[in-house]
């Protein structure tokens, strides 16, 4: 004949502890008090992810304003090489006017200034 929990038993077999038996048993009691056992810590790690996050996003806050001063680092560049240009660009004109007034002779395949020592082939 199988016999049921023993209200004189020395341990619970609920919970395995001893001094009380399965009908008095506080285990709910014993689980609810480690939980608030263990409240402190899951809220300081509630804690330490809310600063990772704060973290991260002070990181996402330093990259979004790296890339605007390169954007404007870009713009300025662009800028500067649009004010240069026009005194960078020469005409044809320009070159025409700027070279003395020698016009090559060609002999043969050869292309020779007369003011030129060396003969360049074309």
């Amino acid at each position: 004949m199988a016999r049921g929990p023993s209200i004189n038993s020395n341990k619970c077999s609920k919970c395995h502890l001893s001094g009380h038996n399965i009908r008095s048993c506080p285990g709910e009691q014993v689980e609810e008090s480690s939980m608030h056992a263990e409240m402190p810590q899951m809220q300081a790690g509630e804690s330490n992810m809310q600063a990772e996050m704060q973290h991260m996003q002070a990181g996402e806050s330093n990259v979004q304003a790296e890339m605007a001063y390169m954007q404007d680092e870009e713009s300025n560049m662009q800028a500067e090489m649009t004010s240069i240009l026009p005194e960078v660009q020469v005409t044809q004109e320009e070159i025409t006017l700027s070279q003395p007034n020698v016009q090559p002779k060609k002999i043969g395949h050869r292309l020779i200034n007369e003011d030129d020592d060396v003969a360049t082939t074309q």
